[in-house]
C-alpha cells in the first residue's frame, strides 16, 4: 500500500499536479512522515526536483532543486508563463470567493455553478471581472453572462490550468484543486517583488519555488 502511494504521489507530482490535504487526505498523510518525504525527495533529486509545500502549508508540489545554468532559462520562461497568467488568475479566485462567500479561496472548496451564476447576476463589478476575464479568455463580445461563465469554467478545467476538477456534471459541481494555494504564493511573490523593485519575474518566482512543467505547458 505505501509503495502504491509513494508510486502515485511520484506520478502527480512530476506531471505538474498537487497534493492537498483537503484534496488527497490519504496522500497527504503519507507525506506527513519525515521518512516519506526523504524517500520522496531522493527519487525526485535524480531529476533535479524536491517536493515543496505551499505557504500555507495546506499542498506539496515538485519544484527545482536548484536554479543553476541548465535550468535557469526553464525557470525564467516558466516564471515569465506565470506572470502572464496572473490577472487570469486574479480575477478567476475574485469570482470564486464571491460565489463561495468566503474572503480567500480554500482548496478544497466545492464550487457550486448556479451560486456562482447568481452571485455573478447580482452583482455588476461581478459582470465587469466576468467580462474582462472572457475578453482575455477570446469570447465573443455579444455573449451572454452565462456562456461567458461557461467558458471561464472549462479554461479553469484545463489540464494546463487545473484549478477545478470536476465533481457531479448534472449538478455543476466543481472543487477548487491544490493549485489554488499555488497561485496565492505566487500573487503574494510578484507582490513583494514588486514592493522590492525587482526587475524580473524569474527572481519572485524562485523565491516560492518553480512549479515543474512536465506535461503542462500552454496559455
Amino acid at each position: 500500500m505505501s509503495a502504491d502511494r509513494f508510486q502515485l504521489i511520484a506520478v502527480r507530482l512530476l506531471s505538474g499536479n498537487f497534493i492537498n490535504r483537503a484534496v488527497d487526505p490519504e496522500l497527504f498523510d503519507y507525506l506527513e512522515e519525515p521518512a516519506n518525504i526523504d524517500g520522496l525527495n531522493d527519487f525526485l533529486g535524480r531529476v533535479g526536483l524536491r517536493a515543496l509545500r505551499t505557504g500555507n502549508g495546506e499542498t506539496w508540489f515538485a519544484a527545482l532543486r536548484r536554479l543553476d545554468e541548465s535550468n535557469r532559462n526553464a525557470a525564467r520562461e516558466a516564471a515569465a508563463q506565470a506572470k502572464r497568467e496572473l490577472r487570469h488568475w486574479v480575477s478567476f479566485l475574485k469570482l470564486t470567493m464571491s460565489a463561495l462567500n468566503e474572503p480567500a479561496p480554500v482548496a478544497g472548496a466545492l464550487l457550486h455553478a448556479h451560486r456562482l451564476n447568481q452571485a455573478i447576476h447580482e452583482n455588476l463589478n461581478l459582470q465587469e471581472t466576468l467580462r474582462t476575464l472572457a475578453q482575455r479568455l477570446r469570447s465573443t463580445a455579444d455573449a451572454s453572462l452565462q456562456k461567458m461563465l461557461e467558458l471561464v469554467i472549462n479554461w479553469a478545467l484545463r489540464e494546463d490550468q487545473g484549478l477545478l476538477e470536476l465533481i457531479d456534471e448534472n449538478k455543476g459541481i466543481y472543487r477548487l484543486t491544490g493549485k489554488v494555494d499555488w497561485v496565492l504564493d505566487m500573487i503574494l511573490a510578484f507582490d513583494e517583488a514588486k514592493e522590492r523593485e525587482t526587475p524580473t519575474a524569474s527572481q519572485a518566482f524562485a523565491q516560492t519555488g518553480a512549479l515543474f512543467h512536465a506535461s503542462k505547458d500552454g496559455a
